[in-house]
């Protein structure tokens, strides 16, 4: 599964969390017995350069996933480097 949020998106990270634990995605992670790949740059950045954001931490865990980058894979002109993007396995 492939997911993309615009770092200019005004909702809440907790408004997205709360997408990305509608209940058609988690059935697609509970009703299914094969490994499952969710990806994509979601500008969800934690408090230092190796982690998201805490609520998309929890919530990717509840999924029964685990986030492997633990590197930000950018560098912004004038600004520190955050970890954007999501690679969790099952």
């Amino acid at each position: 599964m492939n997911v993309y949020r615009p770092q200019w998106m005004s909702s809440a990270v907790s408004n997205f969390v709360d997408e990305l634990s509608d209940a058609d995605v988690t059935t697609l992670f509970t009703d299914n017995d094969d490994d499952v790949v969710l990806c994509g740059d979601v500008s969800c950045p934690g408090t230092d350069d190796s982690s998201v954001d805490g609520e998309l931490a929890d919530s990717l865990l509840s999924l029964g996933l685990k986030q492997v980058v633990t590197e930000a894979g950018r560098h912004l002109l004038g600004s520190a480097a955050h970890l954007l993007d999501v690679f969790a396995v099952s």
